[in-house]
């Protein structure tokens, strides 16, 4: 089964399965691959399957979309595949091989509140939340210290 690993960004180490089903990725909620980068568009790219193979589509995202390195605007992809979205770096593996290990990540996604949709990487031991900008989680709520 195909799947895309964030290995560089917000949400490092996490995975989407691809289906055969057409998936946009980007900010926007309704999106089936949610990214967290602020300079993805709300509907950044598509992923759909065709005569056996999965295809990379930019959706004239304002910032664009690379695959290894260079401009992307559709494409077959191949195992190993990197695409880039903002700061965020997506792996490509068709299911044929052994998924590549990442190191574990956890992160914090906003659910409700003033700032839906918002992720938080929690990469050190201990983080810190507050209204303060120097915190890991920024809250902005007038009701939190």
């Amino acid at each position: 089964m195909a799947r895309l690993t964030i290995i560089a960004g917000q949400q490092r180490g996490t995975s989407f399965v691809l289906d055969e089903r057409p998936q946009v990725a980007g900010r926007d909620l309704s999106t089936d691959i949610l990214l967290s980068d602020p300079k993805a568009s709300r509907r950044h790219v598509r992923f759909t399957w065709a005569d056996g193979t999965h295809l990379v589509t930019d959706l004239d995202s304002k910032n664009g979309t690379t695959l290894n390195g260079k401009p992307l605007r559709s494409h077959t992809l191949a195992n190993g595949d990197l695409i880039q979205i903002g700061t965020l770096v997506l792996r490509f593996e068709d299911g044929s091989e052994a998924p590549l290990p990442v190191a574990p990540s956890a992160w914090l996604r906003v659910l409700i509140g003033h700032n839906p949709g918002a992720t938080y990487h929690l990469g050190q031991r201990t983080c810190t939340a507050g209204r303060d900008p120097g915190n890991a989680v920024q809250l902005v709520d007038d009701d939190v210290s």
